[in-house]
């Protein structure tokens, strides 16, 4: 089926993603909160990570650790980053450690952290980006950066005059700018520029079909918008299609594991799909963070990775 209104149409929901189980520290009261139960207490949840069977819990103004319910650590970040390099806690400044724990280095005006490497500013300084081997390069003339996949960087100001947004390869050098967006997505980037979309891959660029005029990231794919159609189209790593999604007024969330979250605002309904199964159901609500999926189906919450 090309779409997900012939599916809701056809009031076709399969029941195949309910395979798991709750993680067994995590439960849900009537009112849809959520709480992490330790060996002696019950913590409402308002963040979540869960990494390494290890919590990171936010409980009001602070974060807790919690390892096989024990607590390991607590925090007192307005914010916090959990990434296999490490973690970025911020409050007025921001501070990184290590997986265990360990402050790194405090009082940075700005850092950035994922699971490509990390990007920090101290005062008066450059930004300096550290890959996950240890290897420094430093970023000058740029407000903030991130790090990409392949040693590339995505960089960007706010105090400076257009063009805002820049691509920079291994050394630094810049490669493409844009005063509109660039994202990256499987290696490849995507830059908005003079009402056109561009790719780079591997230095060499193209021009996708000028019937496609906005991009958003969705992890596993990528959506593109059809101004033809004015529809957003799901393609996958290759840049194939693979469905259109046809409702009038909607917000897509991508997760992972093949599924997407849609919000029919017309019809108000939430609707779950996978992809690589092309089915769909109607579901009440989900709890959604980097490494886990919860929905609420009849009155029960399930975990669905």
């Amino acid at each position: 089926m090309k779409n997900i209104n012939r599916l809701i149409k056809g009031s076709i929901f399969f029941l195949l993603f309910f395979t798991q189980t709750l993680y067994a520290d995590i439960s849900f009261d009537k009112d849809n909160a959520m709480y992490y139960e330790s060996l002696k207490n019950n913590y409402r949840i308002e963040e979540l990570y869960i990494q390494n069977n290890t919590y990171y819990v936010k409980v009001k103004d602070k974060w807790l650790v919690f390892y096989e319910g024990r607590l390991i650590g607590e925090f007192n970040y307005t914010s916090l980053v959990v990434t296999k390099n490490g973690l970025l806690g911020k409050n007025n400044t921001y501070t990184l450690l290590s997986n265990d724990l360990k402050v790194l280095q405090d009082n940075l005006l700005w850092a950035s952290i994922n699971d490509n490497g990390i990007i920090i500013k101290e005062k008066n300084k450059e930004l300096l980006a550290i890959s996950p081997d240890g290897s420094k390069k430093t970023l000058k003339g740029y407000d903030y950066a991130e790090m990409c996949s392949n040693g590339f960087y995505i960089a960007w100001n706010v105090t400076r005059l257009i063009p805002r947004w820049f691509l920079l390869n291994t050394k630094g050098k810049m490669i493409a700018s844009t005063d509109e967006n660039i994202i990256e997505f499987d290696g490849k980037f995507f830059i908005k520029k003079d009402n056109k979309i561009i790719v780079i891959e591997n230095y060499k660029k193209k021009v996708l079909d000028e019937k496609y005029s906005d991009f958003m990231d969705g992890r596993e794919y990528i959506f593109l918008f059809n101004n033809g159609t004015k529809r957003w189209e799901v393609h996958d790593s290759n840049l194939n299609y693979v469905l259109e999604i046809d409702l009038p007024n909607v917000s897509t969330s991508m997760v992972c594991h093949n599924i997407f979250l849609i919000y029919d605002r017309q019809a108000e309904i939430l609707i779950m799909y996978k992809i690589d199964t092309h089915t769909s159901m109607i579901i009440d609500d989900y709890r959604i963070g980097e490494d886990y999926l919860f929905i609420k189906y009849e009155n029960a919450w399930k975990r669905i990775y």
